[in-house]
């Protein structure tokens, strides 16, 4: 059932994902795709393997659930984040925006908690909320300067 559902959530993404209308150009989609695949992986990684923090379920069908979800899930709502930031002109609606897509994606983090896919060790509900937020910081701040080249390239005109 809940592998079941995760495949679900990950076909809408997808296909929401190509049917929504990009605001980045290519270039900027695929840069954000590798850079949010890295650090996605490593953050979990991190989080997993070294530090055990998380404990992630051996049943594997839950495997694959906690999987598509660090490695399907995450990057392409940050990426439709992305693109769907530069819709709103004020800087308000902007805030308003960005707490509700890391509310929405640490919902999705927190069923998996409650489903028993990953098991907190030492690991607080705010840490997420924290680490998703710097990641969202740098992943703009790296957003924004690979921008910044393609302009000085004269590969992208804004």
């Amino acid at each position: 059932m809940r592998l079941v559902l995760f495949i679900n959530i990950m076909v809408v993404s997808l296909i929401s994902f190509f049917v929504l209308k990009k605001r980045l150009s290519m270039l900027e989609n695929i840069f954000l795709l590798i850079v949010l695949e890295f650090i996605f992986t490593s953050y979990c990684a991190i989080l997993v393997v070294n530090f055990e923090l998380w404990e992630v379920n051996s049943r594997i069908d839950l495997f694959i659930t906690y999987k598509i979800f660090e490695m399907i899930i995450l990057p392409l709502f940050f990426i439709s984040y992305f693109n769907l930031i530069t819709l709103f002109n004020l800087w308000w609606k902007k805030i308003v925006f960005t707490v509700f897509s890391l509310g929405f994606i640490y919902s999705l983090e927190l069923l998996l908690v409650q489903w028993n896919v990953i098991t907190y060790e030492g690991w607080y509900f705010w840490q997420s909320i924290i680490s998703l937020s710097i990641i969202l910081l740098v992943v703009h701040l790296i957003h924004l300067n690979f921008s910044k080249l393609l302009n000085k390239e004269g590969v992208i005109h804004r």
